[in-house]
């Protein structure tokens, strides 16, 4: 009973966070200089399987690609989330693709997975017409974004993991990753206006545990947004990292590096 009500005002974040998203992209002024193209990943007619491409129209041909995974608690944002940040990112002299995945109101983390691979996939196949060059590529994620973006790079480098989520492996080769106030870190999620308890809850680790007695096993591991930085071992390190957070948030789950076996 606990775990429904908890699960209901935990959906209902969804309209604060999308109240404070569009507030804040309505207030962006893009730059003029960068070109972006929206196209679908999956042939579905669903709005969340499209992705944006930025580039810069003052360099020419291929540049260094930057995948950015926008955050809103699994729950909320879309492609153009990120889009002032991706915009940026394209006038420093990158290319830059975001995609919009489904929310875990209508699906599952697997299948958030299995969207993220699915336009992961698109874009490698078609990287030639897209103009995209995977030599140097770079993998970012902020907050439910974040953890997110270190689960698909550690499912693509495990079968078992690929196995469970139904997934086939991406041949790109990322050479680091950015997460940003990633919730793979963070033990305290920011506060939301209407929601300033529960905003605080769903990031402390072991919360599920905690308050609806399920435990993260295998069994359940595709199910819930369960922190995958224990997938990353001294066994099969991760690519280099940078974590940007709040001062003062403390890396607990970091200390967990060795500790799970998938």
């Amino acid at each position: 009973m606990f775990h429904f009500i908890f699960k209901k005002i935990y959906l209902n974040i969804k309209k604060d966070i999308e109240e404070q998203n569009a507030a804040r992209i309505a207030s962006h002024r893009l730059p003029g200089d960068v070109k972006i193209s929206t196209l679908p990943y999956l042939d579905s007619g669903n709005e969340m399987h499209r992705f944006n491409i930025y580039k810069n129209g003052r360099t020419g041909g291929a540049a260094p690609l930057i995948v950015d995974i926008h955050g809103g608690g699994w729950i909320a944002g879309d492609k153009d989330t990120n889009g002032l940040f991706c915009c940026r990112l394209a006038e420093g002299g990158f290319d830059v693709s975001s995609l919009s995945y489904r929310n875990v109101d209508s699906c599952s983390i697997k299948e958030q997975i299995q969207d993220i691979f699915a336009y992961l996939h698109y874009i490698k196949n078609n990287a030639t017409a897209l103009g995209l060059s995977f030599e140097n590529a770079f993998l970012a994620g902020d907050s439910a974004g974040g953890q997110l973006a270190l689960l698909a790079y550690n499912v693509n480098r495990s079968a078992k993991l690929r196995e469970m989520f139904g997934v086939s492996p991406v041949d790109i080769k990322f050479k680091a990753m950015a997460l940003i106030h990633s919730v793979c870190y963070v033990n305290m999620a920011g506060k939301l206006k209407n929601n300033p308890v529960i905003s605080r809850l769903i990031s402390v680790p072991g919360w599920r545990e905690r308050f609806t007695a399920n435990k993260i096993t295998g069994a359940n591991f595709t199910t819930l947004p369960a922190p995958p930085l224990p997938l990353s071992r001294k066994t099969r390190p991760c690519r280099p990292f940078f974590s940007y957070r709040a001062r003062g948030t403390r890396c607990t789950a970091i200390r967990q590096i060795c500790c799970t076996e998938i």
